[in-house]
């Protein structure tokens, strides 16, 4: 009577320890919980082939930010650094398309943050620093920077995650 009581217990003590063992030891990246995954950012990666979300160009502009293809990259200045969601919507997407946030973002020689933020619509948008990123429209192919400016509310971003704009030394 006593060893099976006994028994009971050690076996409960057992599953205790082997479900606290493998509970929360890790945090997850899970997107459906309504927050958006947290990726992993890295300096290199193992894969010499991929191409990295981010990296830095010298252009017109100064080195600035662009994706792994070559393509300048944008912060607009009514998004709010660090929000949970950017504030380009409908029209504004289709000039001012978001950059998708890979589930690894491999950034090169960068010193800043990259991370995740949510468009208007729920997708995943890259940030930098965490300024929301976007590409413009009418940039045809990589190192144009033909929306730099645009409205004076659109700016292309130096190696630190800041907003270049005209008279700060790194534009014409």
């Amino acid at each position: 009577m006593y060893s099976s009581a006994l028994a009971r217990l050690l076996l409960c003590l057992l599953l205790a320890v082997g479900l606290t063992a493998c509970g929360n030891s890790q945090k997850s990246n899970d997107t459906d919980a309504g927050e958006p995954a947290l990726p992993t950012a890295t300096n290199s990666s193992a894969d010499e082939d991929r191409k990295p979300a981010l990296t830095v160009e010298d252009t017109e502009h100064g080195e600035v930010i662009v994706d792994g293809d070559g393509r300048v990259v944008y912060a607009y200045a009514d998004d709010e650094q660090g929000a949970a969601t950017s504030t380009c919507n409908d029209a504004c997407l289709n000039a001012w398309p978001p950059v998708p946030a890979p589930k690894q973002i491999d950034i090169d020689d960068l010193s800043g943050d990259a991370g995740v933020t949510k468009t208007a619509d729920g997708k995943r948008q890259l940030t930098y620093n965490g300024w929301p990123l976007y590409y413009y429209a009418q940039d045809t192919k990589p190192g144009d920077a033909n929306g730099q400016g645009v409205k004076d509310e659109w700016f292309v971003l130096n190696e630190a995650g800041e907003m270049v704009k005209p008279g700060d030394g790194a534009s014409p």
